[in-house]
């Protein structure tokens, strides 16, 4: 899939999506995201994302984050991503 523009909702797995534009409820596993503009809730695994710009409720693991730009509220585990990279609101919850 090449452009996704509205909300999913209970989506299972998503990979090599381009452009995630709108948003996404409820899904289980993302993987080689590029762009993912708005925000996503109740969230299990996301991998490889290369941008994530606005706000993350409830997610359980991010890993391999490059640029995370507002808020993250009730983290579990944030690996290789925000420290030396750029995190440039806050983390709450951790």
């Amino acid at each position: 899939m090449k452009i996704l523009l509205l909300n999913l909702q209970n989506v299972g797995t998503l990979y090599k999506l381009k452009d995630f534009t709108v948003q996404p409820l409820n899904v289980g596993t993302l993987t080689n995201l590029k762009i993912l503009p708005f925000n996503l809730q109740n969230v299990g695994t996301l991998t490889n994302l290369k941008i994530l710009l606005l706000n993350l409720q409830n997610v359980g693991t991010l890993t391999n984050l490059k640029i995370l730009l507002l808020n993250l509220q009730n983290v579990g585990t944030l690996t290789f991503d925000i420290y030396g990279k750029i995190l440039i609101k806050r983390l709450v919850c951790f």
